[in-house]
């Protein structure tokens, strides 16, 4: 084998790659944008259906005012409670928002003092740690 004979070999290796790549399919930049934006699109779409879902959702909150139903004047007590309920329901009411009347019996009924809220319905309950619950039925 001579010089020459090694030197083709090569150059016919480098050759065929080279032509192996220049027939590879190119993508083009409206195909990369295109895929971006149907991308971003899907991740729209899931994102506002985990949000819209009615999925159980709970929120502390502390020092809750207690009135007596003999006495609404004056609170009684105050305590915390646990809301419940649809995120889309529950996600902006406000601590302030929420009072308790406790009737002779010792039964909490959660009232909303936010007008905005008054078509929510709520039922109370008291859970088994003791815990105030107040569950949003509905909107």
């Amino acid at each position: 084998m001579d010089r020459f004979s090694k030197t083709t070999e090569i150059d016919t290796a480098e050759i065929t790659a080279a032509t192996m790549e220049d027939n590879a399919p190119k993508k083009s930049k409206a195909t990369n944008v295109i895929a971006l934006v149907l991308c971003l699109l899907i991740a729209i779409v899931v994102w506002v259906s985990v949000m819209e879902t009615d999925t159980e959702f709970e929120h502390d909150y502390d020092d809750i005012l207690v009135y007596s139903q003999s006495n609404a004047d004056a609170p009684i007590d105050m305590v915390s409670v646990v809301l419940k309920g649809a995120r889309k329901n529950i996600v902006d009411i406000k601590a302030d928002d929420i009072i308790l009347v406790v009737d002779s019996n010792g039964k909490y009924v959660a009232q909303f003092t936010n007008e905005s809220l008054s078509g929510l319905v709520l039922s109370t309950n008291v859970g088994s740690n003791g815990d105030i619950v107040i569950t949003v039925i509905s909107k």
